[in-house]
């Protein structure tokens, strides 16, 4: 079962000296399986390390967004700051390469309340919803068995998106020396985020 605060391990005892900051206080809980539903240890386990699993990808798919939104402003900024034609050609494709990207990750004509409704979901919706609620009812039941490969091969493509993100990022923003001579966003690859990217 997932909420908010991510995945629920079964049986796991957790408590605030879980955390690496806290030493003070011990408070430890546990959580119990639910007695109506007849699944094993071993199903309830299996689930929460596809759940875990699940919020890692969602996690990579946000944090690609992110970055991808984070580079557009940049060229945004430089190229408002300049006239030069070359420039601006390199940002008009590198913007255009992102964008490619980012609409393949996320429904950006989502505006309005209603707008999921009117457009189709995008990979990070796709796979976060392998998450929620009613697919974790029963661990034994089809939903469920069909859940590892459904996430695999969303997996797969969100593989491909992030290696086009890091193609366009290699290709778009140039190295150190470039980047400062021509004030362009990338004098350091890791300032402009592609550390999100794998």
């Amino acid at each position: 079962m997932a909420d908010s605060l991510g995945p629920r391990a079964a049986g796991h005892l957790q408590g605030e000296a879980d955390r690496p900051t806290d030493t003070r206080r011990r408070k430890t809980s546990s959580s119990k399986r639910n007695p109506l539903f007849a699944a094993s240890d071993a199903d309830l386990r299996a689930q929460f390390a596809l759940a875990i699993k699940i919020r890692d990808k969602v996690s990579e798919a946000n944090n690609a967004v992110i970055t991808i939104r984070d580079l557009k402003a940049q060229v945004a900024d430089r190229l408002g700051k300049s006239q030069d034609p070359k420039l601006k050609g390199a940002g008009d494709k590198l913007v255009a390469d992102l964008s490619a990207v980012e609409v393949e990750i996320y429904q950006v004509k989502n505006q309005a309340g209603q707008d999921p409704l009117n457009f189709p979901i995008k990979l990070n919706n796709r796979l976060s919803s392998l998450t929620h609620r009613r697919s974790w009812i029963r661990a034994t039941d089809a939903r469920s068995a069909n859940a590892p490969a459904i996430f695999n091969d969303l997996s797969g493509e969100l593989k491909v998106q992030t290696d086009r993100l890091a193609r366009a990022i290699a290709a778009g923003v140039p190295e150190r020396q470039c980047a400062s001579e021509s004030g362009w966003p990338g004098s350091d690859r890791r300032e402009v985020g592609t550390d999100h990217v794998a």
